[in-house]
Formats: structure tokens, sequence, C-alpha cells
């Protein structure tokens, strides 16, 4: 069958933009989505190597297996996971600010530059584009100017001493910056900031914007705003009086935009306020249901409008809203959106993150639940992947993510924590100490069995001979069929154990330790347990661990990743791979890592365990439960590192590269690698003809005369012999006797030849008999040379007095045998019978 691979990932919770309100004081989740707007990258390559990540909500993508990531990327992490306060956009480029650092991003909120310290560390509140760069200013009173690519200057220093930047404009000729009552002007290199002339009557300023589009040519003049009036600031820094919007809201943010300037309040109301009539309030919409605006963006159409706690709308260039309001998947308020390519990007500031939706709020794509439950693990077997979860519910994919039937429920409603393959069944376990195995159609096999002392199981890991189950603080040996194999041992040292991986010759088992800390222990394969072993600074647990071949890796609490040798002794110290994110799985496909974990947070790592890219998230944000490359480890291209991980054929290749062949394998031209014959790793088949075979001990060359092997192979599997153009036997003349030269068969053997008689010439050359004659003695006896040839003296054209033997015997009368006379010879005799008569 033709294969499949893919990652899987498995996950809770409305999906993205999925939340619809429709009920301001009440808002209401619902399950259905709006047809989705599909914006594909195509990384996940439909008959190449994939992975499938699962997890709560029953849900599951599919993950490009040289790119990590899938076909529609819903969401990405920005700015090292750090908070982002403010976003601006350029042309190609966002500039995202946070906490004393800045960073440029792509229209896909991927990296154009690392992330810079700005501010001299302090937050940044905003961050306003200008002519040639952007403005950033924060706390401490600071501003401090970023170049046209988004790269800090040494422009830096303190407009307002002891205060708090909280906004600030440009209006074409130079910055208007204020907080806390104060407000200065500034330059446009930012060299120098000055007071401006008069006070505002409000030391809460809530933002500052223009009075017109801002330009070199034409300058415009300010509105700064409070809660609820605003003062003019004239282009060379002269303050007007106050003017009251509306006594009875509290504005949040205020965006000028084709004469009018947008305004949204605490209250959920958003309206356009005309400055060229100060006295007359905005006409008043109510969006977000009622909540509080916290950001308005223009998108040069339209308005987005950003809300507490995930909440969006859209309203209309005259300011009417646009549908309902929707709540992003994070369910965490954005700090700043834009559109780029028909698709919204909103930034989530408190946790970095940059997540997409269609440029109408509809989601990029919908996922929909392969199974019933949550799923907690997943094991791959030949030709499916079991999903194990909640309630008891076992379910099979294909390699694409594909639900193979309805699936099961097993007896007992258990919540299953953990899955495993041994090369014939599946076995799953969880809650109670619950065993079950389950056949390759999906179904269970047998009774279920309580093991590990009743104590809830969290992994199953097989070796080849035996299963390692466990949880709490005791493990336990299984036979393949899911029968103890010696009673549970109890780890002194684990509070939790989580995982556990076999390594060809012990288990790691990992956890919390005692005292707070990730723990771990080696179990041999006889069962016998190793001490447990903390690891220094990584608090808290570890909930994951993968075997690379050479060592293993360890994932945890935090994001944190700790490498251990193969013997069981830590490599350098812990470090962060996912943003604080605790992770909850690792799986290593013989090229990369995957590592998966809380809210849907995945990013891949190279083999150095150096990240190949920014984070992104998956499952509409729902957590990561189980990673899986759905190519069998057991059969063809399954990774391994000995034959103990191989179930069909040995284990081939290198130990970080070893596979697992689908056959013994073992004609001297076979080969299991696409290098040698063209298939797919793993798949048996003879090498490519005229190539060397892949074992050094096949088809050792022979020499050529001997028509034997050439010491390449030759397209079927076998052995390449020398061709027929090949000369085995030299040509022979002996005694009148021609041996032509041998030919090579093409077998291996030399081919057989027929002597020739040269008779009735007695003599050859290495180039055949001879073919004519000078005298006699170039013939064999009873033959002579006549005219060139040999000519048997038996021949009655020789005549009697011919060499050679003379005439016979015929009764005593002898036969002259004449010529008759030619025509030359009859022309004189009859001129001459005429001459007789005339003399007559």
């Amino acid at each position: 069958m033709s294969r499949r691979f893919f990652w899987l990932t498995i996950a809770t919770a409305c999906g993205l933009t999925a939340c619809v309100d429709n009920n301001p004081t009440e808002p209401t989740k619902v399950d259905s989505a709006p047809t989705p707007v599909v914006v594909e990258q195509a990384v996940v390559d439909a008959n190449g190597d994939n992975w499938m990540v699962a997890g709560d909500g029953g849900v599951l993508e599919m993950v490009g297996g040289q790119d990590g990531e899938p076909n529609v990327v819903t969401g990405r992490f920005v700015l090292g996971g750090s908070v982002v306060t403010d976003a601006a956009a350029g042309t190609d480029r966002w500039i995202l600010v946070g906490e004393g650092q800045a960073q440029a991003v792509d229209n896909n909120a991927e990296r154009l530059k690392d992330v810079r310290t700005i501010l001299s560390g302090e937050t940044a509140n905003f961050i306003v584009a200008g002519n040639n760069g952007w403005l950033v200013g924060g706390g401490a009173g600071r501003v401090q100017l970023l170049d046209s690519e988004g790269e800090p200057t040494t422009n830096e220093f303190v407009a307002v001493t002891g205060g708090n930047i909280v906004d600030g404009a440009w209006n074409g000729g130079s910055w208007l910056v204020g907080g806390n009552g104060a407000l200065r002007s500034c330059n446009p290199a930012v060299s120098a900031c000055a007071s401006i002339t008069g006070t505002i009557d409000f030391n809460d300023i809530r933002a500052i914007t223009t009075e017109a589009e801002p330009s070199s040519q034409q300058v415009s003049a300010w509105w700064v705003f409070g809660a609820s009036s605003a003062h003019r600031v004239s282009a060379q820094g002269f303050v007007a009086p106050a003017q009251t919007i509306d006594a009875n809201v509290d504005i949040q943010d205020a965006v000028y935009v084709d004469g009018n300037i947008a305004l949204g309040t605490a209250d959920g109301r958003f309206g356009l306020w005309d400055p060229t009539t100060p006295g007359t309030p905005p006409s008043w919409q109510n969006v977000l249901g009622g909540r509080s605006v916290h950001k308005i963006e223009w998108t040069g159409t339209e308005f987005v409008i950003l809300g507490q706690d995930g909440w969006v709308q859209r309203a209309a260039a005259n300011g009417g809203p646009i549908d309902s309001p929707l709540q992003l998947a994070t369910l965490q308020t954005a700090t700043a959106a834009r559109v780029a390519d028909n698709r919204l990007t909103f930034v989530i500031g408190a946790i970095g993150f940059a997540e997409f939706a269609a440029a109408d709020l509809s989601p990029l794509r919908v996922l929909t639940p392969v199974s019933q439950s949550a799923v907690r693990a997943s094991a791959v077997g030949e030709n499916a992947i079991l999903l194990a979860g909640d309630d008891g519910r076992v379910q099979l994919v294909d390699d694409t993510g594909t639900a193979m039937g309805s699936g099961a429920q097993l007896s007992g409603n258990p919540d299953l924590f953990a899955a495993s393959y041994n090369g014939e069944s599946y076995i799953v376990a969880g809650e109670g100490g619950f065993v079950q195995v389950i056949d390759e159609a999906g179904a269970p096999q047998g009774s279920s069995q309580t093991q590990n002392g009743g104590t809830a199981i969290n992994f199953a890991a097989w070796s080849g001979e035996f299963y390692l189950i466990g949880g709490g603080d005791t493990i336990q040996r299984l036979r393949g069929d899911g029968t103890e194999s010696g009673g549970p041992v109890t780890m002194t040292g684990f509070t939790q154990i989580h995982d556990a991986r076999w390594s060809g010759r012990l288990w790691l088992i990992v956890g919390e330790g005692a005292n707070g800390n990730a723990a771990y222990a080696t179990v041999q394969r006889d069962g016998s347990p190793g001490a447990v072993q903390e690891i220094p600074n990584f608090p808290g647990s570890a909930f994951a661990v993968e075997f690379t071949g050479l060592e293993f890796l360890v994932g945890g609490s935090g994001g944190l990743i700790q490498r251990v040798s193969g013997e069981g002794s830590t490599v350098d110290s812990p470090f962060e791979a996912l943003n604080g994110f605790n992770i909850r799985d690792v799986f290593f496909n013989g090229s990369n890592f995957l590592v998966g974990g809380d809210f849907g947070a995945m990013r891949r790592l190279s083999p150095e365990l150096q990240p190949l890219r920014a984070p992104i998230a998956l499952l509409d944000q729902r957590p990561i439960r189980a990673i899986a490359w759905t190519r069998a480890r057991g059969f063809a291209s399954g990774l391994c590192i000995s034959d103990d991980f191989c179930f069909q054929g040995p284990c081939v290749g290198g130990l970080t590269t070893g596979q697992c062949c689908d056959s013994a394998c073992d004609r001297p031209c076979d080969s299991c690698f696409n290098r040698d014959t063209g298939e797919p790793d793993g798949t048996c088949a003879p090498v490519v003809a005229g190539k060397q075979p892949p074992r050094a001990d096949g088809c050792q060359r022979e020499s050529e005369t001997s028509c034997g092997r050439t010491g390449e192979c030759d397209g079927a599997g076998e052995c390449a012999f020398f061709g027929t153009d090949i000369e085995c036997g030299e040509a022979v003349c002996t005694s009148g006797e021609f041996t032509p030269s041998a030919q090579c068969d093409g077998m291996g053997q030399c081919g057989t030849v027929t002597v020739e008689d040269c008779a009735p010439y007695n003599s050859c050359s290495s180039a055949g008999c001879e073919t004519s004659c000078t005298d006699d003695v170039n013939c064999v006896e009873g033959f002579a040379c006549v005219e060139g040839e040999c000519v048997s003296t038996d021949d009655p054209d020789m005549g009697t007095g011919g060499g050679g033997g003379g005439g016979g015997d015929d009764g005593g009368c002898t036969t002259v045998q004449t010529e008759a006379p030619s025509d030359a010879v009859l022309f004189i005799l009859l001129g001459f019978v005429g001459l007789l008569r005339r003399r007559r």
C-alpha cells in the first residue's frame, strides 16, 4: 500500500473565532462556525513523511514532516513569547514592542529580525509610525526612535521626567508624546523634545491622534483625549481649551480616519467624531456586547475593534457595526491587529502570540473531531494509528488522520492515558490500573485486567519482549497479551511517574520527584530499577521522554528540556524550548524533534536541539496530548537502533539513522535504502543495475577471463556477471584443426565452442582455417592444389596425368577422356579440308 506519513497533534474549548456573542450580558459560545476561508501553504506532503498531532476535544492536525507546520497556520508566537504591549504596521512588516523589547516580523508573523532591547529595558506603551521610522515610548518617560527596518537607533532619552509616556502621534513634521498630564513635542530625529505652550486639564491621557492625515507637505494639529474631553494642540505646540466629548463616557482609544476621529469607550461604545464641530458628540454604536474597547484599528476599508478577553468586532467606514462580535480562540485581549493578504492578524499581548483569521473574522479552517472524547495517547500500528482518551474511547485513524469506523467505548468507561503497540496488537491503559488489549481492527481482545496495583497507568512502553507500564510511584512489566510478568514495583523518590521510553538496552522513566523537581530513573530489561534522580534547575515535572538512538530527551514543566545519556546521566543543563508552556509530548522522526504541549504550542527542533523557527499553535490552542510519526516504528522505515525494534525484518543503518526493513532482505544485491534502489526507505528491493552492492562482502569482483562477478549488481537482486562481449579463451590452431576463441555466457561461465577441421587444407591461423593453396603440400593427403584450391584426386575432372593417385582398372580397356576441341581448332581443320578439295 502507498503510505502517507504525518505528525499528529491531539486537543478542547471553542475554536478560532468560533465563540459568537448572541447575548451581550451573557456571552454564548456555539459549536458551529462559519465556512472557513482556507489560506494554504501546502507543506503537508500527501505522499511523504509528515506528523500527526492530537489532544483535547478529540481533534487532530496533520503537520509537514519536512517543514514542521500544517497546511493552514492559525497562530504563531512572536517576540519570543514575551508580552506584546503594542504593534505598528509598515508595508511589509510589523514592529512589535513589549517589556523593553522590540522585534520586526513579516506579514506571516515570522521573524525578520532578532528581538532587540529598547528603552533601556523599560516597558513600551506604544509604537507609532512616522515618515522614516517608528517612535516608541514607555516607562520612566523614555522615548526611542527605530529606523525603517525596525532596528533601534541611538536616539533614546527621557522625554518626561518621572513620568510614564502612554501615547504619541506623528503629524508630518514632529512627534507629540504624553503621559501623566505632560506633553512634549519632539523633532523628527527624536534628538530633542520641548515642552508645549499651555496645559491640559487632565492627568490621565488616554490617546493622542492627529486632526488630519499627516504628511511632510501639510502638517496636522493633534488631539489629546482624556476620559470624556479633549484638547486640540496646534502644529506649533499651542494647547487649546478642553472640549467635552461626552460627559457620560470613558474614552479608551482614538484613531483619525478620513476627516473623523473614531472613538471607543469602556462601556462598549464606538462612534465617529468630527473634530471640526467639537461640540457635537459622536453618534454612538454599541459594540463588543458592552465590553470595554481596548484598541481601534483601521484596515483601509473598515474598522476592527479590539475588546477585552479576546472579543473583536468589525465596523463599517461610517461607524456602523458589521455582524456580531466574535471571541478569539485564545480568549485573551488583543493589543493590535492588521490586515495583510486577505487575512487578519491579531497580536495577543499577554503571551506574545499572533492569531490569524480571515478578513471577515471567519476561521481559516475548522477542525472536525475524530474522537468523541479528548485524546490522551496514541500508538502507531502497521496500517493505522490508535487514539485513546477519556471515557474509555478508542479510535483508529489512517495515516491522513481520517477516522476508520466509529471507534469503540471500553467497558466501565475508564479514562485512558496510555497506548502502545507490539507488532501484533495494541494495549491501552488508564485510571484504576485498567489494561485492555485491542486488536488491529480496533476492537477489544479478551477481558480487561487490573494491573499496577490498581494505580492509574500513565504510560506503556514496549521493549520487543515486554511492556513497561506505570503511574503514581509504581511500575510493572507485562507480557504482550497484557498479563503480568511480575508484580508492581514501588519507585521510592517519585510522587508521579508520567512516561517511559525503551532504548534497546533499558527503559528511562520520568516524572516528578519528591522535592518538586523533574526526576528520572532507569529500568533494566529484567525490570530491575535504578535509583531515582532529580534534575537540577528543572522545577515541576517531566511529562514526556524520547530516545534518539544516542540519548534521551526529557520535556516537562515550563517548556524545559533536559538531555540524558543512554546510560542515564544528565547532559548539560535544562533549556527552555516552548515559550514557557508545559511540554506534554516529544517525538523524534530520525531527522528532527517535534515538541508540543499546553495552549497547542508546538515547535520543531533540529537534531542538535536548535529551534528551527518560532513556535506555532495548533488545535485551536487546545492542549496537545500526543504527537506521532505515522510511519510505524516496528515496520518498514520505522526508526530503530537494533533488531529488537523491528517486527518484520532487520534494523539496517547506523545508530541514529537505523530503520526497520520490511523483510530479511538478505540477497547480496537487495537493499532497504532509497539511495540504492529508488524505492521508499524500509522497502526491500533490488539495487539499481550498475551500482555496487550495499554490503562489503557482496559480489566481490573477479577477473574478466573467469567470466565471474563484476563487483556490481544486475538490477534483479543478484550479482552481475561479465557479459558475452568478454573473451575468456584464445583461438588455437593444432594439426589442421581450428579452435575459435570463447566468450563469456553472461551467467558466470565461459561459453563452449566447436572445433573446426580445416580439411581439405592442412593449415590454419589464429583467424581460422586456410581457404587457398599454392602447392599440393598445402592440401591433405588425397587432395591436390589445382588453380589455388585443394581438389580431391578422386575427382573425374582431374584426368590421367593428374597427380595424387593416377587412374583405375576397368577390365583391360583403358578409357581416355579427351577434351572437346576448341572453336579455333575446328576452324583450322575445316580450312585444311577445303584446301585439299581445291587441289583435287
